[in-house]
C-alpha cells in the first residue's frame, strides 16, 4: 500500500488558511510585511550611504594622486652665476637626455655630454624643462633627478655628480 504525505506547510492546508484569516493572523500578516518594509527602506538607506562614501572616496583618491604626482619646478639661484644656456637649449639637452634612458638600455655618453658643463641654475632650466615624463612601459612619471636615479648604476651616479655637483 502506498502512502502519501501531505505538505502540512503550504496554503493549501486549511489550518493556515484560517489563521492567516483571522484577526491575529492578519495582523502578524501586517506586522510581518511593516517589518519587511522598513528593512528593505534602512537597507536603501544604508546602500546611499555607502555610494556617497565610495564615490567621495575615489574623488579623494584621485585627487591625492594628482596632487601627488605634480611637477614641482625648481627655481633658479639669484645669488649665483646666471645659467650658461637658453630655455631652448635646456628643452634641447632635457629631450636628448630622456631619448638616452627611454626603452632598453642606457646611453650614458648622451647623459653625461648633454649634462657636462652645466651650471646650477642651468642644471635647473634642464630640470624644468624635462619635467615629468612617463617610464618605458608607462607605470608612473618621474622628474630628471628621478629618472636618473632609476637608471643609472653607482658609478655613472658618482660621474653625474663630479659634472654637476650632488644633484642625484
Amino acid at each position: 500500500m502506498e502512502t502519501t504525505t501531505e505538505n502540512t506547510n503550504s496554503l493549501n492546508n486549511p489550518a493556515l488558511i484560517a489563521a492567516a484569516q483571522s484577526p491575529a493572523g492578519k495582523g502578524a500578516i501586517t506586522q510581518i510585511l511593516d517589518t519587511q518594509k522598513k528593512v528593505t527602506e534602512e537597507g536603501i538607506k544604508i546602500a546611499k550611504v555607502v555610494g556617497v562614501v565610495a564615490v567621495v572616496g575615489i574623488a579623494c583618491y584621485f585627487g591625492y594622486k594628482a596632487y601627488q604626482n605634480r611637477f614641482i619646478s625648481q627655481g633658479t639661484n639669484t645669488n649665483t652665476t646666471p645659467a650658461n644656456i637658453t630655455n631652448g637649449q635646456a628643452q634641447a639637452k632635457a629631450d636628448a637626455i630622456y631619448e638616452a634612458m627611454y626603452g632598453w638600455g642606457v646611453d650614458f655618453d648622451t647623459i653625461k655630454n648633454n649634462l657636462a658643463g652645466l651650471n646650477q641654475n642651468a642644471w635647473s632650466k634642464v630640470f624644468n624643462a624635462f619635467g615629468k615624463r612617463k617610464m618605458w612601459g608607462g607605470f608612473s612619471d618621474m622628474n630628471l633627478t628621478e629618472w636618473l636615479t632609476d637608471q643609472l648604476s653607482d658609478s655613472e651616479k658618482d660621474e653625474i655628480r663630479f659634472l654637476i655637483g650632488n644633484v642625484i
